[in-house]
């Protein structure tokens, strides 16, 4: 709660300092904001490795750009405020931002095969004569599915998040050299 919180003044501070990154921020702190959500969902191991492979990595990923969203956020509500941010800060805020901008690149690639292990396990269900065999295929096909379904709402979130917190930490060091 302490974080939303702070969140909301952090954006009414950078509402009063700029028009434009004030809507960027809003975005972000959106996109942040359905990612948790998205998380609370978070569906347990099925015991299918390309799915349980690709969820973790989704979860995992979602949660450091949650993090570093968070940071990012903070610091440019201290810069917009006048305060003074550590160089090294920043610099360290832009490499994470830049290894989660190069996994989340790769998410689309790795999601292929997910979706693909989902779908055969599906169509596999429906071919099942026997009706005990077909009920575990359907409850696993089931489980495949809502595990798919997390990361097709996170994913494309993690992607553009990732993105704009790019932008944004660009903005923020130029913020940053400006006021030097």
């Amino acid at each position: 709660m302490k974080k939303i919180l702070f969140a909301a003044a952090a954006l009414l501070v950078c509402i009063c300092a700029s028009a434009q990154s004030a809507a960027d921020l809003a975005a972000s702190l959106e996109r942040l904001a359905n990612l948790r959500d998205c998380n609370s969902s978070y569906p347990k191991s099925i015991g299918v490795a390309e799915i349980d492979n690709y969820t973790s990595t989704v979860y995992r990923l979602s949660n450091a750009v949650i993090e570093t969203g968070d940071d990012l956020h903070a610091l440019t509500a201290k810069v917009q405020g006048g305060e003074k941010v550590d160089a090294k800060t920043v610099l360290s805020l832009t490499a994470s931002i830049a290894d989660e901008g190069l996994e989340a690149a790769d998410l689309v690639k790795a999601g292929e095969g997910a979706v693909a292990k989902e779908k055969a396990l599906v169509e596999a269900a429906k071919n099942v004569k026997n009706p005990l065999q077909k009920a575990k295929a359907a409850a696993d096909a089931a489980k495949a599915t809502n595990a798919i379904a997390y990361t097709l709402k996170a994913a494309p979130i993690v992607v553009e998040e990732s993105a704009a917190q790019g932008k944004m930490v660009k903005e923020l060091s130029d913020a940053i050299k400006a006021k030097k």
